[in-house]
């Protein structure tokens, strides 16, 4: 078995993590970000990778950076493989160079398509119905290193970004540890990428899910699906209100709308776009619940005839 520090973050980082440790690896130090204050009373919050190590009995260093004492801190430990997943720092070489045999890390995606933040939010608003999982060297470029395994996954059409999300990461997982055993073996093989073949994947800000109602129906459906579970898809109502929309919309071909558009058609709060049309599902006024968009209609919030959108 192999001596394996773990890097990582978030909740998609923690079945990789497990693999590790259900494959009968030693593990003797996971490192994650620090806590961070979260929700209204701004608590601290550990990341889900720490709560996961901590449950496990394993050692946990929080770096906000990745200074020389940790540094020399792995070179002391002698690690056989550094495996990252979502740590969300820059590696510096003398940090991957403290393993023995690699630093590998998990990517959400056909490598060199998506490269960056957001690999599993960028599939699913483009439209694309296949992504995968990539199992990589950690390179001084970001995400250009060489692979070592790659599996291609279905993208579903009722996936959201949360959901294939959740898919990837047990998938990850299982690659990881497979991924350390054929370095065990001495048969891993690395592939180089086709840097002609890059499409950047960046990190999504709040204004990436303000919904522009002149897109297809099928855009706009893609994008309601791929900024879950944040920033979630938006829209403006005429009074100036930002209203939240969610997984799903219904791509309808048979209206005749005009953008943004309000319409009742068969009981249904559908909105024109700029070819077709989406029937909402839930949806959120500020301050108020998530309901369902005939809620809105009744209670007077939305109107046939009024546009949404700037």
């Amino acid at each position: 078995m192999s001596r394996v520090v773990f890097t990582g973050s978030p909740a998609f980082a923690v079945p990789s993590l497990m693999a590790v440790l259900n494959a009968g690896h030693d593990v003797p130090l996971v490192i994650t970000q620090p806590d961070r204050p979260k929700g209204r009373g701004l608590r601290m919050i550990a990341t889900p990778v720490k709560t996961a190590a901590l449950d496990a009995g394993l050692r946990v260093v929080e770096a906000g950076k990745i200074s020389p004492d940790l540094i020399e801190e792995l070179s002391v430990l002698q690690p056989d493989i550094i495996a990252v997943s979502a740590f969300g720092l820059f590696l510096p070489r003398k940090f991957r160079k403290a393993a023995k045999t690699a630093c590998i890390n998990v990517h959400p995606s056909l490598l060199p398509k998506y490269r960056g933040a957001a690999p599993v939010q960028w599939s699913i608003i483009n439209g694309d119905t296949l992504t995968g999982v990539s199992i990589m060297h950690v390179a001084s470029k970001l995400d250009a290193g060489g692979i070592i395994l790659q599996e291609t996954v279905t993208i579903e059409p009722m996936d959201t970004a949360e959901t294939l999300m959740s898919r990837l990461a047990l998938k990850g997982g299982s690659m990881l540890a497979d991924a350390i055993a054929l370095f065990e073996a001495d048969k891993a093989e690395t592939h180089a990428q086709d840097e002609d073949q890059v499409v950047w994947a960046g990190a999504l800000t709040r204004e990436h899910g303000e919904i522009d109602w002149t897109k297809t129906a099928v855009e706009t459906r893609n994008l309601v699906r791929g900024v879950v579970p944040w920033p979630v898809a938006f829209t403006s109502l005429p009074d100036h209100r930002v209203m939240k929309i969610f997984p799903h919309v219904d791509v309808m071909d048979d209206t005749d709308l005009a953008p943004g558009e309000i319409a009742v058609i068969n009981k249904r709060v559908v909105v024109g776009c700029g070819r077709g049309s989406v029937a909402l599902g839930m949806v959120q006024l500020p301050g108020k619940k998530r309901v369902g968009a005939r809620a809105l209609l009744n209670g007077g919030a939305l109107k046939a005839g009024m546009r949404l959108g700037k």
